[in-house]
Order: C-alpha cells, then sequence, then structure tokens
C-alpha cells in the first residue's frame, strides 16, 4: 500500500506539470474505480477498498498541487534567472 501510495502522489505530480487541471477528474475517476475493483476483487472490504481509494484520491490530489506549485516556482525562477543574465537594453536614439 505504501508504494501504490507513493506511485499515487507521484503520478499527480506528473499530472501537474503536464497537463491543466481538466484532467484531474478523469484521472481521479481511473484512480477511484481502479482501487475499488482491485481492492474488492482481492478479497477486502468494502470499507477497506473505499478508504484505500479515498488515501489514494487524497495524494493523486496533493501531487497534483505540488506538481503546479513547483512548475510555476521553477518557472519564475528561470525567469528571473534569464532577466538577471541578459545585457542592459540600450534606450532608442531620438
Amino acid at each position: 500500500m505504501y508504494i501504490l501510495s507513493v506511485a499515487s502522489f507521484i503520478f499527480g505530480v506528473i499530472l501537474g506539470c503536464n497537463f491543466r487541471a481538466y484532467i484531474l477528474a478523469p484521472s481521479c475517476a481511473v484512480v477511484a474505480f481502479a482501487t475499488l475493483a482491485v481492492a474488492i476483487f482481492v478479497g477486502e472490504r468494502f470499507s477497506h477498498a473505499a478508504t484505500y481509494a479515498a488515501l489514494f484520491l487524497t495524494l493523486l490530489q496533493f501531487g497534483y498541487l505540488f506538481g503546479v506549485i513547483g512548475w510555476s516556482i521553477a518557472a519564475k525562477l528561470q525567469k528571473r534567472r534569464a532577466e538577471r543574465t541578459s545585457p542592459p537594453r540600450k534606450a532608442p536614439a531620438a
């Protein structure tokens, strides 16, 4: 379960870095359905399966948030670094 939790978080980070928020709802539906189906198929009680699904969905969404925030911070730092290293522009002659 720990490995799947980390995988869910990392999957959320990848989604946050590469996609818009529109991908979050379908990916949450897939994760919830797959988690419930596998847990019930293995023989877990429904309450345990629902708890696993809630855990994986929460980690997926936190990962998405972490990816979006991390990506925006990295972009701002890169922009600031590019502005600092570029030579100053000269004013046009009148």
